[in-house]
């Protein structure tokens, strides 16, 4: 009886490995053996090896041409992760100067709003979103002057700043959430960003939140009248329905709270037990956080100092936000540079965002229709 290949059964990734890892011995030994007939016929080094016992010295090319083959092989890629991370301070001071922008823009909102100013550009208040998400490329913001880089690095070098993971997204220009918030502090309300605290005690723009929002409440109001008729016109297309009167919610297999019961009510001891283990594991995993911080100051290669605390774990995220905000400081005059680079050369960084836009339209069409309802023109003339 014929003994199956068992080659033949193999899937292609696995035999497509093989065949890599044979191509990848036959390189390495072919390249050893031209290296070394370069050692054997290079008389300098020949003549370096005759200050040494001869016995060492084969062994010596042996590890030797291990270890070139390793940087030929990887060297390379380590110098592409090394690059990497220089590089990604660059980024993340391109994202800071987006920051110090937004806030330029935030204040510029606060006057538009209050009808103090006119803005070319800006129609509705929804227009400050659309350039909150192409901030780089906002036509009536005033460019970035190195005062402003200074002021930055200032906030960034405080005790009170943190670095944050800049989003264009986030929202940078709610206005009604910030004015909220700075009016009840204690309420439940978007935090101000620490940057805008920091400028306002800087520049006393705090005073721009008591200026009124004559053009938001103007929009409200239209907003009102749109929304208030298309609850009319959907209560006249609706009829009754009658509710169920044994509704019951959904079991879903992600609530911690119901798994742990199940469990607990409905398994054995041993099931339990093991549940027991798994959950304790898991929430060790939480400790790969601050590894991960300890690897990456570790592979900083540079001093970074750590303030006392009681909790040598606040200790590390303190040192780590503090080396951040140092790090991308250092950086941003580099990123300034550019950024003027690309403002005097016309440069346009990104795109539109065609999802703010369609926001926008909808926003727009509402307004125009609250209008129609109130009795008046069909346009933005108010």
């Amino acid at each position: 009886m014929e003994t199956p290949n068992d080659d033949a059964n193999l899937d292609k990734y696995t035999k497509d490995r093989i065949e890599k890892g044979i191509q990848e011995l036959l390189d390495e030994k072919e390249l050893k053996i031209k290296w070394r007939k370069e050692i054997e016929q290079n008389e300098a080094i020949q003549a370096y090896f005759k200050g040494y016992q001869e016995s060492s010295i084969s062994s010596f090319i042996n590890d030797y041409l291990q270890k070139k083959y390793m940087w030929f092989r990887f060297g390379d890629m380590y110098k592409k992760m090394a690059d990497d991370h220089r590089s990604q301070w660059i980024e993340l001071a391109h994202d800071h100067l987006e920051i110090i922008l937004q806030k330029k823009l935030f204040d510029l909102q606060c006057l538009w709003r209050a009808e103090q100013i006119k803005v070319e550009g800006v129609e509705i208040c929804f227009d400050f979103v659309i350039w909150q998400n192409d901030i780089l490329n906002c036509p009536f913001l005033e460019p970035l002057t190195a005062s402003d880089i200074e002021m930055y690095q200032e906030y960034l070098l405080s005790e009170e700043a943190e670095l944050i993971d800049y989003c264009s997204g986030d929202e940078w220009q709610d206005y009604e959430e910030r004015k909220a918030g700075y009016l009840n502090p204690e309420g439940d309300y978007l935090e101000m960003p620490e940057w805008y605290e920091f400028h306002n005690q800087r520049t006393g723009n705090t005073n721009l939140f008591l200026l009124p929002d004559i053009r938001g409440e103007k929009e409200n109001f239209y907003s009102d009248l749109y929304f208030k008729n298309k609850e009319k016109e959907k209560e006249k297309k609706e009829q009754p329905v009658n509710t169920p009167t044994d509704y019951k919610p959904s079991l879903v297999g992600y609530d911690h709270e119901v798994v742990s019961f199940f469990v607990k009510t409905f398994e054995t001891k041993d099931i339990q037990s093991k549940y027991k283990h798994y959950e304790e594991s898991n929430s060790i995993q939480d400790n790969m956080y601050y590894e991960d911080l300890i690897r990456e100051m570790i592979e900083a290669k540079e001093n970074i100092p750590i303030r006392a605390n009681e909790d040598f774990r606040e200790a590390l995220v303190l040192a780590h936000n503090e080396y951040r905000c140092k790090k991308v400081a250092d950086h941003l005059p580099l990123a300034f540079e550019q950024y003027l680079f690309n403002i005097k050369m016309g440069f346009s960084v990104g795109g539109e965002d065609l999802f703010y836009t369609g926001l926008r339209d909808n926003y727009l069409q509402r307004l125009i229709e609250g209008r129609v309802l109130n009795g008046e023109e069909p346009n933005l003339d108010f």
